[in-house]
């Protein structure tokens, strides 16, 4: 459980039969992301799911006081193999910490695994760019702040540079 915060309230009292629209104003949670709000605190929600911006994000008022529960979706990394082969389960944020998984895609040609990026990199780059991270295998990864954070294999070359020549007088 992680602190929720930019929770709208309404101090508003309305009528039975008042058409009452859902706040704009979205609840964040670190590793989440907001999916809407339930009329029912019933979990797993069974109620009516209402969303700002939908079609359904209108309440009508029934005869009793009503409480609203916020739904959310854990966020998750997805692993690329950016130009190697195969594919790796998601990693689904579940409330503790992370770590980064072992690499199972199979390398291209003449490159090995040498961890990820937060962006795709150019094989044989093995430095992210400027406001990317990598991470090595089994690394702490933060809280996923998105849906979806994809992270991209790096791959550094194998090939082997031949010594320089040593010159003896």
């Amino acid at each position: 459980s992680t602190t929720v915060t930019n929770l709208p309230t309404d101090s508003g009292q309305y009528a039975t039969g008042d058409s009452v629209t859902v706040s704009a104003d979205n609840p964040s949670r670190s590793g989440y992301t907001f999916a809407g709000w339930y009329d029912t605190s019933t979990v797993p929600a069974t109620g009516t799911l209402y969303a700002a911006g939908t079609a359904n994000d209108i309440y009508t008022m029934g005869t009793s006081n009503l409480g609203f529960y916020a739904s959310w979706t854990a966020n998750k990394y997805r692993f690329n193999p950016n130009t190697g082969t195969g594919s790796a389960s998601d990693l689904t944020y579940a409330g503790s910490a992370l770590t980064a998984i072992t690499n199972t895609f199979g390398a291209p040609s003449g490159y090995e695994f040498d961890g990820w990026c937060t962006s795709a990199l150019a094989a044989g780059t093995t430095t992210c760019n400027s406001g990317d991270t990598k991470y090595l295998e089994s690394a702490s990864l933060p809280n996923p702040e998105a849906p979806i954070v994809n992270l991209y294999a790096i791959w550094k070359s194998t090939a082997t540079t031949p010594p320089a020549p040593v010159y003896v007088p």
